[in-house]
């Protein structure tokens, strides 16, 4: 069975995401922040739009650029989910103690990278606890680069100057056309025996904006052309497996 080519980039470069008009501004400053050019120092930048456009991508985008270039600078990427319910559902005393313990760890990062602070919503306890942790890492020069669904995410973890100059974002799904490529290209790394027609590769784009979705799609009738051995499907068979699901 041919498996995908996992070596040739890595699945969250910046070579690796789609570029569009809707999203160039988004990919062009975390380029920038990978680089040094773009972030000033003890400031936030704040990429919002729908789940699974690109966001999280990016993020790991600068992570692996900035590791990639070398010792000097340092990036962490973190949930903000994760961070809740690592250090929230603990007891007080242990609370206090790993809370401590994981600002001391973080507040002299270069680029700190949070994901998903929308899941902050509702639960005030861990979004005081990570605008103190973004506090103490931009007071200390650096950059906190985080992202969200909406606009105003953003004053969950933020206030003040710190919130009033911040460099705020929106992120775009990629049009159809991009999103075909996508799935192109995807099935190539599959292999020359796997060949998805035209049709199919348009019907898997036009089912979701999604880039997860899309991609699990597109995966899902691939892997069950491998299954049964077929060297390409028809539209018709390839709809039948994702209504399945």
């Amino acid at each position: 069975m041919t498996t995908p080519n996992t070596t040739q980039q890595h699945p969250h470069s910046f070579d690796s995401f789609i570029v569009s008009d809707a999203n160039q501004e988004a990919f062009d400053i975390a380029r920038s922040i990978a680089e040094g050019t773009a972030g000033k120092q003890g400031s936030i930048v704040f990429l919002f739009g729908k789940s699974g456009i690109g966001k999280t991508h990016l993020l790991q985008a600068i992570k692996e650029s900035m590791e990639a270039s070398g010792p000097y600078k340092h990036a962490r990427f973190e949930n903000a989910n994760d961070i809740s319910n690592r250090f929230l559902v603990a007891s007080a005393r242990d609370k206090r103690a790993k809370s401590l313990g994981y600002i001391a760890l973080c507040e002299y990062d270069d680029v700190f990278l949070l994901d998903d602070i929308t899941c902050l919503r509702g639960r005030p306890e861990s979004a005081k606890y990570i605008k103190h942790l973004i506090d103490r890492i931009t007071c200390n020069g650096g950059v906190v680069v985080c992202a969200g669904e909406a606009e105003s995410d953003l004053e969950l973890i933020s206030s003040g100057k710190l919130l009033t100059e911040a460099t705020i974002v929106p992120v775009g799904p990629s049009p159809v056309e991009a999103r075909v490529r996508f799935v192109s290209n995807l099935a190539s790394e599959f292999g020359s025996s796997i060949q998805l027609p035209d049709d199919v590769l348009r019907m898997i784009a036009e089912r979701s904006e999604n880039m997860r979705i899309v991609r699990g799609d597109a995966i899902g009738i691939i892997c069950a052309m491998k299954f049964k051995g077929s060297a390409t499907i028809s539209l018709e068979k390839a709809t039948a497996i994702l209504d399945k699901h």
